[in-house]
């Protein structure tokens, strides 16, 4: 079957945001199931009463995470379709122009889902919990969709710092101010103009 090219710079960032909605799916059912199987800890009997639901929410679990690999690797073979037909893709190339790494690559899309007006609740609910801001998302957001360990979580204050790679070619910016540490967790990552007008292709209109 032949993978179709990308005709617009939205029709691929229309299927990106498609998959991170897709992805906070998965991710919010195995917090899910992680909540269920700690309250399930120290009740009576809790294998015979939590066999069933167990079973259900691994379904569950496993039905979402081949939803996401499916979609991703859909976009994936019609990113490559797009490099084959001469199919220029400015979020593609933003990724390759400032070397940005997975991590940066996922943050790059996550704060441009607000900047497209979208509802952040509709989208990224599932792994938001404490961490929304005002039309933004978080580092705390950041963490939890790219799966971070601890060391990640350190380098992430690093990534969003002026010298970080995203910050630093202003394709995003951070309100945290640097003062109270717990504080940057909740703080506002935002899509900077520039970076805008690149993914969605305003850039290339004649002015």
């Amino acid at each position: 079957m032949h993978t179709l090219a990308y005709s617009t710079p939205l029709d691929h960032l229309a299927d990106e945001i498609r998959w991170v909605k897709a992805r906070c799916r998965h991710l919010g059912a195995r917090i899910e199931a992680d909540k269920e199987a700690d309250e399930a800890v120290g009740l009576i009997d809790a294998a015979a009463e939590s066999d069933g639901v167990c079973c259900r929410t691994k379904q569950k679990v496993a039905r979402l995470a081949t939803a996401e690999g499916n979609l991703r690797t859909m976009i994936d073979r019609r990113i490559a379709a797009s490099a084959a037909a001469g199919v220029a893709l400015p979020l593609v190339n933003l990724r390759e122009e400032h070397g940005l790494d997975p991590v940066e690559a996922d943050l790059l899309v996550l704060a441009a889902v607000p900047a497209m007006g979208l509802d952040l609740y509709t989208v990224m609910g599932e792994i938001g919990q404490f961490s929304f801001g005002l039309m933004s998302v978080s580092p705390e957001m950041s963490a939890t969709f790219s799966e971070l360990d601890l060391a990640g979580r350190v380098a992430l204050r690093d990534r969003l710092a002026e010298d970080g790679t995203l910050v630093k070619a202003r394709l995003v910016e951070s309100d945290w101010d640097g003062d109270k540490l717990a504080d940057f967790w909740i703080s506002g990552v935002y899509l900077q103009g520039a970076a805008f007008d690149a993914i969605t292709g305003r850039a290339a209109r004649p002015h």
